[in-house]
């Protein structure tokens, strides 16, 4: 969203809440970001002499694939936003906080996506979402190439 900051008074709190459509192509334009519902912004505009600070959340329904078990899932986040602003930066007056919030979201993504913490992934076999069903494969199946070294062991 765009705001005309040269039209606000120095020193006052200005207070916004707002949705960003989920298609909004600035913030979607990375493609690990897929949101459920629109992205909820709430944040607290202050001018002062010079320069701006903005404050607030971001909250976002975001979809991922699980990493083990490749089930989609969606999870919840609450982002906090902060930014300062010199006025000289603003393009004719105004802020954008699209790419502001785009890189909030995406700095706040987990690097590895698990459906559950103790998600127990595909059988390595057979492809069976074992979350899901055991699968009848052995589990005492071992490569040939180990063979030698288990004999030393027993």
């Amino acid at each position: 969203m765009k705001f005309n900051i040269l039209d606000l008074e120095v020193g006052k709190v200005y207070k916004y809440t707002y949705e960003e459509d989920k298609n909004n192509k600035e913030i979607s334009r990375s493609s690990e970001v897929e949101t459920k519902v629109p992205i909820q912004v709430e944040i607290n505009i202050v001018r002062s002499s010079g320069k701006i600070i903005v404050k607030g959340e971001v909250r976002a329904v975001i979809k991922f694939t699980c990493d083990r078990c490749l089930e989609e899932f969606y999870k919840a986040f609450y982002i906090p936003l902060y930014k300062e602003v010199e006025e000289s930066e603003l393009v004719e007056g105004c802020w954008d906080d699209s790419e502001e919030i785009r890189q909030s979201i995406i700095l706040s993504l987990p690097m590895k996506n698990l459906c559950k913490e103790d998600c127990l992934g595909l059988c390595p076999h057979c492809g069976t979402n074992l979350n899901v069903s055991k699968c009848s494969c052995r589990d005492n199946e071992t490569d040939e190439r180990w063979e030698k070294l288990r004999k030393l062991i027993s």
